[in-house]
């Protein structure tokens, strides 16, 4: 038995996939991280839990894992597949593209590959490559719903002459003003803090990373979240800020400034900005509950519900389902909400 397992408590690949084809990723997850003391020490066992982790939409636990096993899985499409998309979420478009190219060299038939490829083209402004990848999935699968929705993506970009150019974007670090988009709904004085808490580092300072390629906005984002957990929340929005411009509207900028905002108790700013990444990126667990508890804090109970029918409709086993479905008003019992002038939220310690 390998040194990472717990011989108390092991579970089968086989009851892994099983989990992952009945939509049960968390319970995968929780299942594999007691099994094991490090995923790593079973690459395959690693593989399932991070496609579990991409489709409860946290991409950049997902990522990581992928980074270690990725070494094992050189010639195997459908991981690279996996990898590529997961780079794309995580707005690294070049690496993305290099693993879609590998994973087509070894099933270069798969419309899955060559549709999701078309989507990474699409977003990198290669309209014509892109176009023929979706025309030649469309004259195999006329019906192929993603494909038509990507065409259609296509067809609009093109038709305004879209140029996603994201390098003439990129700034210098002295060019980050406080009054980026994500920093708008402060006052002055919230700016302006003195408090040991929220002034800026001075080794946040010299580590704002100068954003000279195209995965820098994740380089960005993972410093931010850095700086969000040592409580530097001017500075993670000013990087989140710093994202947005290099690579533009991306669902996990947009994670990561709702989570900054629900540590300053702006709850309003991080309501939007998780509806700005579901808008963008798609449904998640995490998106899902965390309107929950949004809508719930602010009385609108029966929203609440709506978005915890959601989440349970991507992973019914997500463990805080329950809890969570507990501490909420029966939808027939909940009050009427009222839609006012000003949302108002309960004071938080």
């Amino acid at each position: 038995m390998p040194s990472g397992l717990i011989s108390s408590m092991t579970i089968a690949l086989s009851d892994l996939y099983n989990l992952f084809n009945t939509s049960q990723y968390n319970k995968a997850i929780i299942l594999a991280e007691q099994s094991y003391s490090s995923l790593y020490t079973d690459p395959s066992v690693a593989k399932v839990v991070a496609a579990c982790y991409f489709k409860i939409g946290d991409f950049a636990k997902s990522l990581e894992l992928q980074d270690e096993i990725a070494s094992y899985y050189k010639d195997d499409a459908d991981f690279l597949s996996l990898y590529a998309a997961t780079c794309r979420r995580m707005g690294l478009l070049e690496k993305s593209r290099s693993l879609f190219v590998s994973a087509l060299s070894f099933n270069e038939s798969s419309i899955h590959i060559k549709n999701n490829y078309a989507n990474l083209l699409i977003d990198l402004s290669e309209f014509d490559k892109a176009q023929v990848l979706l025309d030649g999935i469309l004259s195999v699968v006329p019906d192929f719903e993603d494909a038509i929705q990507n065409l259609n993506r296509l067809k609009h970009l093109k038709s305004v002459q879209f140029n996603s150019n994201k390098s003439s974007l990129v700034g210098t670090a002295d060019e980050c003003k406080l009054g980026d988009p994500l920093l708008l709904a402060f006052g002055d004085e919230e700016v302006k803090r003195s408090s040991k808490r929220y002034q800026l580092s001075p080794l946040a300072k010299h580590d704002l990373p100068v954003p000279s390629q195209q995965n820098s906005s994740y380089d960005q984002i993972k410093l931010a979240q850095k700086m969000c957990d040592d409580g530097e929340f001017d500075f993670a929005l000013k990087l989140c800020s710093r994202a947005l411009s290099i690579s533009g509207p991306q669902g996990f900028i947009y994670d990561t400034a709702s989570d900054i905002y629900l540590h300053l108790k702006k709850f309003m700013q991080a309501e939007a900005c998780l509806l700005h990444a579901l808008a963008i990126d798609g449904p998640s667990s995490k998106r899902y509950l965390n309107l929950v508890s949004l809508s719930s804090m602010k009385g609108d109970n029966k929203s609440a519900y709506v978005y915890l029918e959601k989440a349970a409709s991507i992973d019914p086993s997500h463990p805080q389902l329950s809890k969570i479905s507990e501490s909420l008003e029966s939808p027939s019992q909940a009050s009427e909400y009222m839609l006012l002038v000003d949302w108002i939220y309960p004071e938080v310690n």
